[in-house]
C-alpha cells in the first residue's frame, strides 16, 4: 500500500531505505512537521510549512522552498494512498553526507512524508508535572523551529510517564513555564486568557496560533505574559493546545486541581468546528 513519499517516489513506508549517513538520522540535522488531514484535506498546512521553511532557512537546509509544492505533494500522496483521514508526517533532512559534524555544502536536502493514523484526543483532562530532568534556555534559536532532535522533550515526556502523569511542563533559565513536551500552554485568570510569549523559549505552535486567532474573534481577552509557577498554580483553569488535536484541558499540576469552565469548553468546541470547516469535502 502506498502511504509514503521519499526522494521523488511514492511507495510503502516499509520500503523506504534511509542511508546510515543521512544527517537527520545521525545528528537530528533536520526538521519535522505533523499535519492533520480529514476528508483528504490538510488542516492549517500553510502555517505548518511556513514554520518548516523558517527552520530550513535557519539551518541552511535546501530541498523545500515552496509551500504550495509541499501541499500539492501531500495531497497527491493522500490521494494515492486512499486514506481519507489521519496524520501527514514530514521530515526534511540535510541529506546523506559522509564526514563529521560540520555539514558539507549541498544544494539538495532529502524529503520524507509518511501517512499515519490520527491521534485521538483522550477523554480525560491532562494531569501534568513539572519536568526536573531537563530545562530550556530562552535565547536558544532552535526552540522556535521544530527540529528533528526532540531529546529535551522526549526526556520530559519520559519523566512524566514514569511518574504516572500525562505530560510534563518545561521551564526556562528563569524558572518560568514555557510549554509541555508536546503542546503550548494557556491559563485562565479572572476571565483573561494568558500564554507565554515566544521569547520565553517555546515553539511557535500552529495550535497556539489558532487559539490566539479564535480568542481575537471572541469577546475573551488575551495577554501574553511570562508564566511563573505561582501564576499557573493559582490560575482558574489551565489548558494545552496541539494543532492536530485542538484544546486539551488540564485537571492537575503538582497536586493542584483545576476545573474545566464553560468558556474553555466553548473555546475547544470552536477549535473543533474550525477543523471541520477547513477539512470538509
Amino acid at each position: 500500500m502506498i502511504n509514503a513519499y521519499y526522494q521523488g517516489e511514492f511507495l510503502a513506508a516499509e520500503e523506504i531505505q534511509i542511508s546510515a549517513g543521512d544527517r537527520s538520522y545521525r545528528y537530528g540535522d533536520g526538521l519535522i512537521e505533523t499535519i492533520l488531514f480529514r476528508n483528504g484535506r490538510l488542516f492549517r498546512a500553510k502555517q505548518h510549512f511556513k514554520r518548516l521553511l523558517n527552520g530550513a532557512e535557519l539551518l541552511k537546509i535546501s530541498g523545500a522552498s515552496d509551500p504550495d509544492y509541499l501541499i500539492a505533494l501531500c495531497r497527491e500522496l493522500i490521494k494515492r494512498s486512499g486514506q481519507t483521514s489521519g496524520i501527514c508526517r514530514l521530515q526534511l533532512s540535510r541529506g546523506n553526507q559522509q564526514g563529521g559534524l560540520i555539514p558539507a555544502k549541498s544544494d539538495k536536502g532529502s524529503l520524507c512524508i509518511i501517512l499515519g493514523d490520527e491521534v485521538k484526543r483522550q477523554n480525560t483532562a491532562f494531569r501534568l508535572m513539572l519536568a526536573t530532568s531537563v530545562s530550556v534556555y530562552s535565547k536558544d534559536p532552535l526552540l522556535q523551529i521544530k527540529s528533528a532532535n526532540r531529546l529535551p522533550w522526549i526526556l520530559a515526556r519520559q519523566e512524566a510517564t514514569e511518574s504516572g502523569y500525562d505530560d510534563a511542563l518545561l521551564t526556562n533559565e528563569y524558572g518560568r513555564i514555557t510549554e509541555s513536551s508536546v503542546a503550548n500552554v494557556f491559563w485562565l485568570k479572572d476571565s483573561i486568557v494568558h500564554t507565554p510569549p515566544i521569547s520565553e523559549g517555546l515553539l511557535p505552535g500552529v495550535g497556539r496560533e489558532t487559539v490566539i486567532e479564535l480568542l481575537k474573534q471572541s469577546a475573551m481577552s488575551l495577554e501574553e505574559a511570562p508564566a511563573t509557577i505561582d501564576a499557573i498554580l493559582n490560575a482558574d483553569s489551565v489548558f494545552l493546545s496541539i494543532a492536530s488535536r485542538g484544546i486539551l484541558p488540564v485537571s492537575e499540576i503538582k497536586s493542584q486541581s483545576f476545573q474545566v469552565p464553560e468558556v474553555v469548553d466553548n473555546l475547544s468546541n470552536q477549535y473543533q468546528a474550525l477543523i471541520q470547516k477547513e477539512t470538509q469535502s
